[in-house]
């Protein structure tokens, strides 16, 4: 289960150099740059649901490959299916967000063990995916302060720190020549030990499609450690996803 988790939900950052302190209004202009680097609002607004599929090593038991397929349908629908292969076996586990609570299956068999500590998470991980659209954060909900500067993969990066109501903080790095998000880090839970864990992910790659950066790879570190590297192979937008498709098997 722990495995499945981790890369369901990889996709939804080292760190050197001096603080400095913006005024508010520099901090959003960060934010405002990001959002025109990512395509601007209204194309963002216009991708309310997608599909892609990925492939990658996570780092556990001598490395583990995986490939997955994973959906979305905003506000609030999500489903991932993951295949893994390690010492000659391959297993399938699925798992999914219907809006109001998850599931899982494991080679195609309900599995409702710790469903609810699940679907916690899963809500804190849509949380976060909505402050990595950027567009939301000129809601009043959400405060931002300034993180100041730091190098993200060599490259020069700019932070912001995202804070709300009932949510953990969330803190965006930004490149700070391209204005793309290079990190992006946050607190989660380790359902394996049930202890909180400090999670970044790093976009070590973009690709252009249609005029437009996405990303290509990923690293995900937990606690500093290497954890996972995923690459993108194919990623699209839909207009709408059935329902169906996120419902409980």
């Amino acid at each position: 289960m722990r495995v499945m988790l981790i890369i369901a939900f990889h996709l939804g950052f080292l760190l050197t150099g001096a603080p400095y302190v913006w005024a508010q209004d520099d901090v959003r202009a960060i934010i405002e740059k990001a959002i025109q680097a990512h395509g601007g609002e209204k194309k963002i607004n216009q991708r309310k649901a997608g599909q892609s599929k990925s492939t990658g090593i996570i780092h556990i038991m001598d490395g583990l490959k995986f490939n997955e397929e994973a959906s979305f349908q905003l506000p609030d629908k999500i489903k991932t299916v993951v295949q893994i292969e390690g010492k000659g076996q391959k297993v399938v586990f699925a798992v999914g967000f219907d809006g109001r609570k998850a599931w899982r299956t494991v080679n195609g068999q309900n599995d409702d063990r710790f469903v609810d500590k699940i679907t916690e998470l899963m809500k804190e991980q849509l949380y976060v995916s909505r402050v990595a659209r950027l567009v939301s954060l000129k809601d009043k909900e959400f405060e931002l302060s300034p993180l100041g500067e730091l190098q993200v993969e060599g490259r020069p990066a700019v932070g912001v720190r995202i804070s709300s109501n009932d949510h953990k903080d969330v803190n965006l790095y930004f490149d700070k020549k391209t204005g793309l998000i290079a990190k992006f880090e946050h607190r989660t839970v380790d359902l394996e030990t049930g202890k909180e864990v400090s999670e970044e992910k790093i976009v070590t790659e973009y690709m252009e499609r249609n005029g437009e950066k996405e990303a290509k790879k990923i690293m995900v570190n937990r606690d500093g450690q290497k954890f996972i590297e995923a690459e993108v192979l194919e990623a699209k937008y839909v207009d709408k996803i059935d329902d169906s498709e996120f419902a409980k098997p």
